[in-house]
């Protein structure tokens, strides 16, 4: 293991409150295949933000996704992953990324009833986001669209299912990631 970036280390060394600095490190131990590594410093950061300010709430919501993503990622310690993603959710309920990702996570696991919940209640929300830039896995709307579409087709089987994994692959075969079109 080779750190690409020795100043992240450095500054976490001489600022060792600053949960910003300790995310970096995170980052930096996960783009290393360093999961436990990382993980202790994506919770450790969350743990030191205070929550005064949107940038502060962001950074704590970032971690324990990252974090819940560790966890996904070995397959191991499912219900981990999920209370982290919960626990994202109750930072910033607004956001849909932490929603996408539990969504995923229950078609993963065939828990399709679950998977709707989640991606209708991000999908009713009408606020438009910036996307989090550290978090590159979130495809967008149509991630969420596909998940509700899959889980509604899983769960009823109904024509008006089908017809939603129609419209996205007609429809928004422009805005689709490679692994979502190829599914549908």
């Amino acid at each position: 293991m080779k750190f690409k970036n020795m100043q992240v280390l450095n500054d976490v060394v001489l600022d060792y409150s600053n949960p910003f600095k300790m995310y970096k490190l995170a980052l930096e131990y996960d783009s290393l295949k360093q999961g436990a590594a990382a993980f202790g410093w994506y919770l450790r950061a969350a743990d030191f933000v205070t929550g005064n300010s949107d940038e502060e709430l962001e950074l704590q919501y970032k971690c324990l996704i990252k974090g819940a993503m560790i966890f996904a990622r070995s397959e191991a310690r499912n219900e981990t992953s999920k209370g982290l993603i919960k626990l994202a959710m109750s930072i910033l309920p607004n956001r849909p990324e932490a929603y996408y990702f539990a969504s995923r996570w229950a078609i993963d696991q065939s828990k399709f009833r679950n998977a709707l919940m989640y991606a209708k209640i991000a999908l009713s929300q009408n606020e438009e986001h910036e996307p989090i830039e550290d978090l590159k896995d979130y495809p967008g709307k149509v991630g969420l669209k596909y998940c509700y579409a899959v889980s509604k087709w899983k769960s009823d089987g109904r024509d008006d299912s089908r017809n939603l994994l129609f419209d996205l692959k007609y429809k928004e075969k422009l805005n689709m990631t490679k692994e979502i079109s190829d599914s549908v």
